[in-house]
């Protein structure tokens, strides 16, 4: 390949000097077989003959040959071959550039690929014998740089051709007209609405019945006093654990392991006898874990595999993430002092998410002699005993309370007014029950006993007339009005031939004196208003309605004897004996419900009002007719498409270089490889293959 091009030209062969040419210009002169230059005035030799210029050349050619591809031959690698390929005028690609200042001319020599031989049969030869290796010769002194000739003149550009014309672009047809929109059809009338009917009219609503008055309600009876609760007995302590903060009932996780503690008092090993997990985690017993679980805490195990190692510890350790948790057998729970450990040992767990507030009794019974737990040997069982914690044996009842003092009465006559200035006493004619409280000359009820009374009053009034009149009813003590006793009722009218009815009820309360004598006073504004008593019913059958009925209730304080002492809570003892029931008091008997006046008959419904007929539904008008669709408009013609201009004519295709024939890959026998020869010296290597010939002489 060509290391540097400058000027490409021919090396003209004639046989004198040329005219018009230009300084730099060279030629081969084949009467003196000298290259001549011009050096822009006259033609003078180079003062080198072809045949040193060819080995320059030749030189330069073959330190390119490492830049052709493998197979390509190089045609200037020897001086016989740049000899031929200048005297024979065929080679126009060597180039040649004169530089005048330090009259040296630069000759630019191309590789050329001669013709690729046939490739001969791929037979690997045998490997020569390595020839020793040849004395290194010394280097030789770089030469002098000869002067680099005039620099050619470059020749003018040839002009460019001309761009061929473009066709013409061909003319858009014109667009259709769009075809115009048909009318709209006229939109039909719309029919007339019919009148609507007149609304019925509501029918007149029956008057409504006259209530019937309510029956006076039966006193309540008294209650019997509760009987005076009995002293606590006394609780158990033995056994007994300070409580724990909460229980494991399953084994312990992360790789619990136990370890025995020093020999203690009761022959085992559970003096700082501990648990520990094997791996890092915070302890959690029954949902309780770090803050509610602190160091310090007691908590109970009783669910381990291994039932020795279950009993109450304390934490020592918490555990975390980076730590590992540890209990340590509790210092009232390890026997260094005898009996620590045993049957019947109980504690109560304060907290936990599933045991909290429950109790809990250890039930095995030990190896030792007197059947005490001998700690890392006999197993440790508990079991839970309640949900609260072990009560103490519970103290005698005392005996019953008082019974209070009562009375029930009522009044089966017919009571009037002579007129209605006057008042006038209740009567009470009938006792149903007593106890402390009795009537007295047929309208009073005496008081035997100080207290206070609950008394109540029922008066079951009627009124003849056609219009309402009211009712006073008030109370005497010992004959003197009590203030603010009375009460006022309003007893209707009679509806035709039925009479108004209503029940008067009234409660006061009390602090009587002993003997004290209790009167109902009343008064009416009407002599048509009397107290009236109402006979058995049949339909259904009830019972007689008095006219009046009154109940008289001391008011008990729930006379309870004294508390007995409360026995001091035992730490979760074992449930104590409980103690033989107190007999209960008597009950107090029941008062007498009084009887429930009768319900007034209930006013005949009256007749509902007709239903106004329905008003004529007006006939719906005709719908009008739809206009008619006006008709499509027609569409317009699509415009001419315009004509595409010509396209133009492509050049010709260059023709291809024919191709070399390649030579068999037929390798021959690798000859052995000669001594190496002892090396000159080495001159400069130019950078490309472009030689610089020194010009000598009289230039």
């Amino acid at each position: 390949m060509a290391r540097s091009y400058v000027v490409p030209l021919g090396l003209l062969h004639l046989t004198s000097d040329p005219t018009g040419h230009s300084a730099g210009d060279t030629y081969y002169n084949t009467v003196s077989s000298k290259i001549r230059v011009y050096d822009g005035s006259q033609w003078n030799d180079s003062g080198v003959s072809l045949q040193e210029v060819s080995t320059a050349i030749s030189g330069a050619a073959l330190g390119s040959t490492d830049d052709l591809p493998e197979g390509v031959q190089n045609l200037y690698s020897t001086p016989e071959h740049v000899y031929n390929a200048i005297t024979s005028g065929t080679q126009n690609n060597i180039s040649f550039t004169y530089h005048s200042t330090d009259k040296t001319i630069d000759v630019s020599v191309p590789t050329v690929q001669g013709t690729q031989g046939t490739q001969g049969p791929a037979i690997q030869g045998t490997q020569g014998v390595q020839g020793t290796q040849g004395v290194f010769g010394t280097q030789g002194y770089n030469g002098s740089q000869g002067v680099q000739g005039t620099q050619g003149t470059q020749g003018v550009q040839g002009t460019l051709g001309a761009q061929g014309a473009q066709g013409t672009q061909g003319v858009q047809g014109i667009q259709g007209v769009q075809g115009l929109q048909g009318t709209q059809g006229t939109t039909g009338s719309q029919g007339t609405l019919g009148t609507q009917g007149a609304q019925g009219l509501q029918g007149t609503q029956g008057t409504q019945g006259v209530q019937g008055t309510q029956g006076v309600q039966g006193t309540q009876g008294v209650q019997g006093t509760q009987g005076i609760q009995g002293p606590v007995g006394p609780v158990s302590s033995q056994n007994a654990h300070q409580s724990v903060e909460a229980i494991q009932t399953t084994p312990l996780g992360n790789g619990a392991t136990y370890y025995d503690g020093s020999a203690d008092a009761d022959n085992g090993t559970g003096i700082g006898a501990y648990i520990i997990a094997t791996t890092n985690g915070t302890l959690s017993i029954d949902g309780y874990t770090t803050p509610l679980l602190a160091v310090g805490d007691r908590v109970l195990i009783a669910g381990q595999a291994t039932h020795t190692q279950n009993g109450i510890y304390t934490v020592t350790q918490t555990g975390g993430a980076s730590a590992k948790w540890k209990l340590t057998r509790a210092t009232d729970s390890d026997n260094h002092v005898a009996g620590q450990v045993e049957e019947g040992d109980y504690v109560f767990v304060t907290d936990g998410t599933t045991y909290g507030g429950t109790a809990w009794l250890m039930y095995a019974n030990g190896s030792n002699p007197d059947g005490s737990i001998r700690i890392g040997t006999d197993a440790i069982l508990w079991t839970q005993a309640s949900g609260v914690g072990v009560q103490g044996a519970t103290g005698a009842t005392g005996a019953g309370g008082t019974i209070a003092y009562y009375g029930s009465f009522y009044d089966t006559t017919q009571q009037t007014v002579a007129n209605s200035t006057t008042a006038y006493p209740i009567s009470i004619n009938n006792t149903y029950e007593n106890n402390g409280v009795e009537t007295l000359g047929g309208n009073s009820i005496e008081f035997l006993h100080q207290g206070t009374y609950s008394i109540t009053i029922s008066v079951q009034l009627v009124n003849t007339a056609s219009q309402i009149y009211n009712v006073n009813l008030w109370l005497r003590i010992n004959g003197v009005d009590a203030p603010y006793s009375n009460s006022q009722m309003t007893v209707p009218q009679s509806h035709g031939s039925v009479s108004g009815q209503i029940i008067e009820t009234v409660n006061y309360v009390y602090t009587f004196n002993a003997n004290d004598v209790v009167t109902f006073m009343w008064q009416s504004e009407s002599t048509t208003v009397s107290i009236e008593t109402i006979s058995a019913g049949t339909t259904p059958t009830t019972p007689v309605t008095p006219g009046i009925i009154l109940t008289a209730t001391q008011v008990a304080y729930a006379i309870q004897g004294t508390q007995g002492l409360q026995g001091t809570q035992g730490v979760q003892g074992t449930q104590g004996v409980q103690g033989v029931q107190g007999v209960q008091g008597v009950q107090g008997l029941q008062g007498v419900q009084g009887t429930l006046g009768s319900q007034g008959a209930t006013g005949a419904q009256g007749t509902q009002g007709v239903q106004g007929l329905q008003g004529v539904q007006g006939t719906l008008g005709s719908q009008g007719t739809q206009g008619v669709q006006g008709s499509q408009g027609t569409t317009g013609s699509q415009g001419v498409q315009g004509t595409q201009g010509t396209q133009g004519v492509q050049g010709v295709q260059g023709v291809q270089g024919i191709q070399g024939v390649q030579s068999p890959s037929i390798q021959g026998t690798q000859g052995l490889q000669g001594v190496q020869g002892v090396q000159g010296l080495i001159g400069q290597v130019a950078a490309d293959p472009t030689v610089t010939i020194l010009l000598f002489g009289g230039m």
